[in-house]
């Protein structure tokens, strides 16, 4: 996967990231009020193996703190990670990202 990252104020575009790291995104779709669900996110080149160690965000629009919160990953294999998704709006439906950074030691 290629990257842009900002470094010492000099942006850095299009670097390979090494293999055993990927750092993907994925749509959350819109989750109802006050629900939760399972989003998947399939790497767009699977590991060789599910034993790697992830870490996921999720962003959105919101600026309640009524919003979209990660509630666990559920599970994790060499080609896709489940996260679950909480929504804690009173009334709103909300899109976000789910952000995850994969590190296979």
């Amino acid at each position: 996967a290629n990257n842009t990252v900002d470094f010492l104020g000099d942006t850095v575009t299009n670097f390979p990231l090494p293999s055993n790291i990927k750092a993907e995104s994925v749509t959350t779709g819109e989750i109802a009020a006050t629900l939760s669900a399972l989003v998947t996110l399939t790497f767009a080149s699977p590991f060789s193996d599910a034993n790697y160690i992830a870490t996921v965000s999720v962003k959105d629009a919101t600026v309640s703190a009524l919003s979209l919160s990660i509630v666990h990953i559920e599970s994790q294999t060499a080609e896709a990670i489940v996260v679950r998704i909480l929504n804690s709006a009173a009334v709103l439906g909300i899109t976000g990202t789910l952000n995850v950074i994969a590190i296979k030691p």
